[in-house]
């Protein structure tokens, strides 16, 4: 037996819930605590609303602990122990999680007023310092292609990876152009806030700095280390790839971090919003313009591993082309351009009710009144109300969830290594059943109280529909679809958000039963290996319809093809059929079977 190598262990614990996901997910948690709650931090708590919430969210992992515990002690007696001891430890690593962020903004005001805090502020690192940096990220990408051409999973692979990346980006810049002109040429236009050109100038420039760093690290985890590791081994063990990558993205994030400490440190001692103070030192006028750029890259580097590692699956390839371009142009470079000419941004992939304030007659006044097109206004209506639902009983939610959504493309990208990690109990299932249609109901129904309050005028009603907005801005959109959606990625998997929280899927998943969409199984060919399973991010148990040659439309199942494609016999295909062609092939399978 081959000793396991450093990297190998690495591997294997930041994948599979060891100490090293925890502290992964801790500071993903930190990271989105303060991007959305940066203005809390130089006050050092929570409000009132905030507070309560928090203490649901104890007094729920609490219950939903305890029920695992209980289950887990009717279990038979050689499983007993194993499992109780396993659902303790996770209950009380997340309880951990959890003060940990109930305490961030007190923590986050005591770093602020340290002597450190006060001398790190007053820090420039300057044109030379500055340069340093750059050269030491461009050191990793230079390692990390140099590693890529020496080492070839398939021939010729790296450049047509390399040309499909420069299609991509010349792509997007043409968007980005023909955005500026479309823009320019609308009535009532606004002079932009800051030169266009000074802006791509500076999105390119961090572009190269972010991708010198994560687009390296991908890059070494796709040619392999050569220097450091025979080629031999890469092909006993692939997943030290992986493992390199989260190596160098320690690396990475120490690097980043020191170069951004002044800047960090100068906000909290100023009790400002450090992402907003990081934001504006970087030339972008928003701190949601930096976080949209780092999810832009994510994705990018992401999704450029995807390809890598399955370029011989043309349904795989596609996609993540389809995600990685959707991300760079409407949901990055349109907001970001209708920004500088001082229009509401606006995100053509987000539809209602994902997108809820979209709806809400309060944000359409808005919008009109700050020379947002009315198309797009009308747009938001028709996606929202017609072409998505046709398009999800055409196509299944797939189209949606696993094409255009930069919720589903960070997973299905920068999430890879963890979607395995996925609950694939009973118990989940119920609980997803409840909690997503739960989360859909409530959307609906705020917006239909949003329009009546606004419509009638009634004050009463109008508190009402302001604070449950609040609320479910704070509970939803930021806390289970960034905080929570984001941060679980190490510890549960890669679509918490979309499986048991986003009313979008749940619409979709609704309509999906409905419509086309299937997974074929081929009769008695499943050899029970479990890998579809495995690898379902969604947590359907694929194998038990496989088992029992069954084609099968799960409302959850967003289409990722990956149950497909992990199968050694080739036993499951994704398909777009009628209901009266399924019906019948359904159920002559049945019959031949009886």
């Amino acid at each position: 037996m081959r000793r396991q190598t450093a990297i190998g262990w690495l591997h294997h614990d930041v994948t599979h819930r060891g100490i090293t996901a925890w502290l992964l997910s801790a500071a993903i948690l930190l990271f989105y605590i303060v991007l959305y709650f940066g203005h809390r931090l130089g006050q050092g708590q929570w409000s009132a609303t905030e507070s309560g919430i928090f203490y649901i969210l104890f007094a729920g992992i609490v219950g939903v602990g305890g029920y695992m515990l209980w289950s887990d002690s009717q279990e038979a007696e050689t499983v007993r122990k194993a499992q109780m001891t396993k659902t303790a430890i996770g209950l009380v690593a997340t309880l951990l999680l959890a003060t940990f962020v109930y305490f961030t903004p007190a923590l986050m005001k005591m770093l602020g007023e340290t002597g450190l805090a006060q001398s790190l502020s007053q820090l420039e690192w300057g044109a030379t310092g500055n340069a340093i940096f750059q050269a030491i990220y461009g050191v990793i990408l230079a390692f990390g292609m140099a590693s890529m051409f020496a080492h070839r999973k398939e021939k010729g692979q790296p450049l047509k990876v390399l040309g499909l990346l420069a299609i991509l980006l010349t792509s997007t810049l043409v968007v980005l152009f023909l955005s500026t002109y479309l823009i320019l040429a609308m009535p009532g236009k606004s002079p932009p806030s800051t030169s266009l050109f000074y802006g791509v100038g500076t999105g390119l420039k961090l572009l190269l700095w972010f991708l010198a760093g994560f687009g390296g690290m991908l890059l070494v985890s796709l040619g392999g280390v050569t220097v450091m590791v025979k080629k031999k081994e890469h092909a006993e063990n692939p997943h030290r790839f992986i493992g390199m990558v989260m190596l160098l993205s320690f690396f990475f994030t120490l690097v980043a971090a020191v170069h951004a400490m002044p800047t960090l440190m100068g906000a909290l001692h100023a009790k400002q919003d450090p992402f907003r103070q990081l934001a504006l030192s970087m030339g972008l006028d928003s701190k949601w313009v930096f976080y949209g750029l780092l999810y832009t890259v994510c994705i990018t580097s992401g999704g450029s591993y995807m390809i890598w590692k399955y370029w011989h699956n043309k349904y795989q390839v596609i996609r993540t082309t389809v995600v990685m371009f959707v991300q760079a142009t409407i949901a990055f470079s349109i907001p970001w351009i209708l920004k500088l000419f001082q229009r509401p941004d606006y995100y053509f992939s987000y539809i209602w009710p994902l997108k809820v304030d979209y709806f809400y007659p309060s944000t359409i006044a808005y919008q009109i009144k700050s020379g947002l097109p009315v198309p797009f206004i009308v747009y938001s209506f028709v996606a929202g109300l017609f072409l998505a639902p046709l398009a999800g009983i055409v196509f299944g939610k797939r189209w949606y969830c696993s094409w255009v959504c930069g919720c589903g493309g960070l997973a299905n990208t920068f999430g890879e290594p963890w979607r395995h990690l996925s609950n694939k109990s009973s118990k989940a299932w119920l609980f997803e059943k409840f909690s997503i249609n739960a989360i859909l109901v409530i959307t609906i129904l705020m917006t239909i109280i949003t329009a009546l309050a606004w419509y009638s005028g009634n004050k009463p009603l109008g508190q009402i529909a302001m604070e449950t907005r609040g609320l479910y801005g704070l509970g939803v959109s930021a806390v289970l679809s960034g905080v929570v959606g984001v941060g679980l990625y190490p510890l549960g998997g890669t679509r918490v958000w979309c499986r048991f929280a986003c009313p979008m899927a749940a619409l979709l998943g609704l309509l999906q039963k409905l419509g086309r969409f299937r997974i074929r199984v081929k009769r008695d060919m499943c050899i029970s290996c479990g890998l579809c399973s495995k690898y379902c991010e969604m947590g359907i148990d694929v194998r038990n319809y496989a088992q029992s040659n069954q084609n099968f439309t799960r409302a959850s199942c967003v289409g990722c093809g990956l149950c497909s494609e992990v199968c050694p016999r080739g036993v499951l295909r994704l398909e777009n059929v009628p209901r009266k062609t399924r019906k019948a092939e359904d159920l002559g399978g049945r019959l031949n079977q009886s």
